[in-house]
């Protein structure tokens, strides 16, 4: 089962051990995250095991009507059991209740798995970014609407 909560002070050494692990030299500082607790469009989720073992993490800005996935990251010996779709379900769900009409992320090209779960939870690809991370690799933009302003036939 898996239980999520808000990010607190004392929660950022498991979320660095992570950070670490999924990103190595690319990594969040302890002053970043802890600047996600206090930045008032700033939501940061995460998600726990039963046990209150941290299984992974996410955050989301969202101002002016659009969300933006800041990062995300689930434990890698945890990975390929639904726990990132589902803290991305939870925030895009957040995101609706919030007013975002759209979700917007960037997720390096190479890495196909997470591209293939955001194409699976309803994002689009709608861009490149060339050399957008430190170690010159592209990010693909993809983004989600999460309601049309159609009118129903």
């Amino acid at each position: 089962m898996i239980k999520f909560k808000l990010l607190s002070s004392d929660d950022i050494g498991r979320v660095l051990e992570i950070e670490r692990e999924c990103f190595g030299s690319e990594s969040w500082t302890y002053s970043m995250f802890e600047s996600e607790i206090y930045n008032s469009v700033s939501l940061f989720l995460l998600a726990e095991c039963g046990d209150g073992e941290l299984a992974g993490y996410a955050s989301l800005w969202v101002a002016a009507g659009i969300a933006e996935v800041a990062n995300i990251a689930v434990a890698p010996d945890l990975r390929r059991k639904g726990i990132g779709e589902c803290l991305m379900e939870v925030l895009t769900g957040i995101s609706l209740v919030l007013g975002a009409e759209l979700v917007n992320l960037e997720v390096k090209a190479a890495n196909l798995g997470a591209v293939s779960m955001y194409s699976k939870l309803g994002f689009r690809e709608v861009g490149l970014r060339r050399k957008y991370y430190p170690d010159g690799s592209d990010a693909v933009l993809m983004t989600k609407t999460l309601f049309d302003n159609k009118e129903p036939e």
